[in-house]
C-alpha cells in the first residue's frame, strides 16, 4: 500500500499522489473528482490539489476518481464489509439514516453516491442482487448539492452494473433503487470524522495547541510530485485501477459460471502508427503500467495490457509523433505487442538504441550512432560553423 495523507487535518479524505493523475504529469489533466464533488470542495490545478473545509466527507469523489487515488475510510470499511457478506439480498443505507430505521442487517455507506459498478459487479459473484434504499432525502442533501432531473446519486452505478449483467445474461438478477421514504426529521448528521476522538476539555485543548509546531495548520495541499526538491513518483511503483481490477475480475467469475467471454466493449483498443519513433514517452506517462517494453538482445517489442487500461489518453497526448490513436472499446482482453523496433548498436558508445530513434536512417552502417552520441555530434558540428563564420 502506498502513502496516503489527509488533505486536510480536520477531514477524513486522504489521498494517495503516487495514484493521482494530475500530480503524475502535466500532461494528466484529470478534474474527475472535482467535477463529481457535490460541495466544490476540491480544486484540482497544476499548483496542487485543494480542499476546502466545505467538505462533506460524501466519498463522491472517491468513486469518480478513475485511479483510486482518494480514500475515505468509511467507503473502505463498506467495501470489507462487503466482501465477507453472504447474505443473500444486500441492501444498502446512507449513514444519515438512523440505525433504528435501517434495513436489518443492512451496509451502510457515507453517502449512495460512493458506491461504484465495482463494488455491486463483485458482489454479484457471491450474491443475487443488491438493493439500493433511497429514503427521499437525497434532493436536499449538503452532500448531493446541484441534484438534476432527480437523479438518485447512486443510479449511474446502479445502470453502469446492470448494463454488463444484462450484456452477459439477460435473465440475470440485476440491483435495484428501493424508494422507502422516511420523514425528513429522522435525517442525522453526518458523521464527524474525529467522532471516534474524545472531546478535549477547554484545558486539554488549550494544551494541543500551544504543543503544535509553528505554522502547522489545518489546511494542507498535495504539491506535484518532482517540486520542492521532492523525488518524482517511480515508475516502478504504479498500479492498477483497483475499480477496474474489481470490474473485470467480477466479470471474469461471471462469465467462467456462464460458460461466456467478457465483453469486448470492457477492452480499449490503441492502434500505432509505423511513424513510432520508440521514445517511450508513453511507457513512461501510463498511470497503471498498461504500456510497457519487453527487451530483448536483437529488438524491443512496446506491450499494451487492455485489462489494465483506464483509457485516460495520457499516451495518445505524450507521443511526440502522433503515433497513437486510442478506442475506448472494442479490444481483445490480454498483452498484445502493438510495435517491435530492431535495436542496433552505437558506433561511438557501444550502447544499443532503436532503429527508429536514429535520425539518420539512411547513415552509412558502419557509423550509426546513437540519439544522443547523433545530438552531440551535431552540436559539435555546430558550434564549429559559428566559430567558422
Amino acid at each position: 500500500m502506498q502513502l496516503r495523507v489527509p488533505l486536510r487535518n480536520d477531514k477524513s479524505l486522504m489521498h494517495e499522489e503516487g495514484a493521482c493523475l494530475p500530480l503524475r504529469s502535466a500532461i494528466g489533466q484529470c478534474k474527475a473528482c472535482q467535477t463529481a464533488c457535490p460541495a466544490e470542495a476540491l480544486s484540482v490545478s497544476i499548483s496542487g490539489i485543494e480542499l476546502s473545509d466545505a467538505c462533506t466527507n460524501c466519498g463522491r469523489c472517491t468513486a469518480a476518481c478513475p485511479t483510486q487515488a482518494l480514500h475515505l475510510p468509511a467507503v473502505q470499511e463498506f467495501e470489507s464489509e462487503l466482501s465477507n457478506t453472504s447474505q443473500p439480498q444486500i441492501s444498502i443505507e446512507c449513514e444519515r439514516v438512523p440505525a433504528e430505521h435501517r434495513v436489518k442487517d443492512s451496509l451502510v455507506l457515507p453517502c449512495l453516491g460512493s458506491l461504484t459498478p465495482g463494488l455491486i459487479l463483485s458482489a454479484h459473484t457471491a450474491t443475487t442482487c443488491i438493493e439500493v434504499i433511497d429514503r427521499g432525502w437525497c434532493a436536499d442533501c449538503s452532500s448531493n448539492a446541484g441534484f438534476e432531473d432527480n437523479e438518485h446519486p447512486a443510479l449511474s452505478a446502479l445502470e453502469q452494473a446492470n448494463a454488463w449483467l444484462l450484456a452477459l445474461d439477460d435473465e440475470a438478477p440485476t440491483s435495484s433503487l428501493a424508494l422507502q421514504p422516511l420523514p425528513n426529521t429522522l435525517k442525522v448528521d453526518s458523521q464527524s470524522p474525529n467522532a471516534s476522538e474524545p472531546k478535549l476539555d477547554r484545558r486539554s485543548f488549550f494544551r494541543e495547541v500551544i504543543a503544535r509546531p509553528a505554522g502547522a495548520g489545518i489546511k494542507a495541499k498535495a504539491k506535484p510530485m518532482g517540486t520542492d526538491g521532492r523525488a518524482t513518483y517511480p515508475a516502478s511503483k504504479r498500479r492498477h485501477s483497483l475499480e477496474r481490477d474489481r470490474q473485470f475480475k467480477a466479470l471474469t467469475e461471471i462469465t467462467s459460471r456462464l460458460q461466456t467471454n467478457v465483453p469486448s466493449e470492457f477492452f480499449p483498443t490503441l492502434h500505432i502508427e509505423p511513424s513510432c519513433c520508440d521514445e517511450r514517452m508513453c511507457v513512461a506517462l501510463c498511470p497503471t503500467g498498461a504500456l510497457s517494453i519487453n527487451e530483448q538482445s536483437e529488438h524491443s517489442q512496446l506491450l499494451f495490457n487492455s485489462n489494465a487500461c483506464i483509457a485516460c489518453s495520457n499516451c495518445v497526448k505524450a507521443c511526440p509523433q502522433g503515433s497513437l490513436t486510442l478506442e475506448k472499446y472494442r479490444g481483445e482482453p490480454g498483452v498484445h505487442v502493438l510495435i517491435q523496433h530492431e535495436k542496433l548498436t552505437c558506433t561511438n558508445c557501444g550502447d544499443s538504441f532503436s532503429s527508429k530513434s536514429h535520425q539518420a536512417d539512411d547513415a552509412d552502417q558502419h557509423d550509426r550512432l546513437c540519439l544522443l552520441c547523433n545530438k552531440s555530434r551535431n552540436l559539435i558540428a555546430d558550434i564549429g560553423r559559428t566559430l567558422g563564420s
